[in-house]
């Protein structure tokens, strides 16, 4: 238990790493951005399946690990940055926090019964467990690459930065002056 405790240090940093997502989201194109982290957490969970189907030492193992923790929170956290362009900002406190809420629970328990179904027929094998893994993402990139997205590139960070509410001209339109 000692030695598993000294390496959740670790686990932690990684999910530090993963706010770096957004932030290259905020200077490049935010769409470009959640497919090329599609691509890389596919990448990284085909590679941690690979690592551990092919039996390689547990250092090899835990890094492939880092590297899937990464950049999924880079994909994740992207996304929902993403999420704020593409809704009306007047909901966000009541529908999207109920929807996410929901979301979450529900992906919860259906990834946990596919996870206990698949790992049941593959006798625990992880391994098959994380190649499967890289499904999400896959069907993440074929969904992002139809999105369509506000360029937020270095313009709207500086707009945002500079204290500006960046407000879409038909919300403007809903406003009493």
């Amino acid at each position: 238990t000692e030695r598993w405790a000294g390496w959740s240090w670790l686990f932690v940093i990684a999910g530090f790493l993963g706010l770096i997502g957004p932030a290259i989201s905020d200077f490049v194109d935010r769409r470009k951005a959640v497919m090329t982290f599609s691509a890389a957490a596919m990448f990284s969970y085909l590679l941690l399946g690979g690592a551990m189907l092919s039996g390689m030492s547990w250092g090899l193992v835990l890094t492939t690990w880092v590297l899937v923790l990464i950049t999924t929170d880079w994909l994740i956290f992207t996304f929902m940055a993403g999420i704020i362009e593409v809704s009306d900002p007047r909901i966000a406190a009541t529908h999207m926090g109920f929807y996410q809420s929901l979301q979450a629970i529900s992906s919860t328990t259906l990834m946990v019964l596919l996870g206990q179904l698949i790992l049941n027929l593959t006798n625990d094998s992880y391994g098959t467990l994380y190649l499967l893994a890289a499904a999400g993402p896959l069907i993440g990139y074929l969904l992002f690459k139809e999105m369509q997205l506000a360029d937020s590139s270095e313009k709207n960070l500086k707009e945002s930065s500079a204290g500006a509410l960046i407000i879409p001209p038909d919300v403007k339109a809903d406003r009493p002056s």
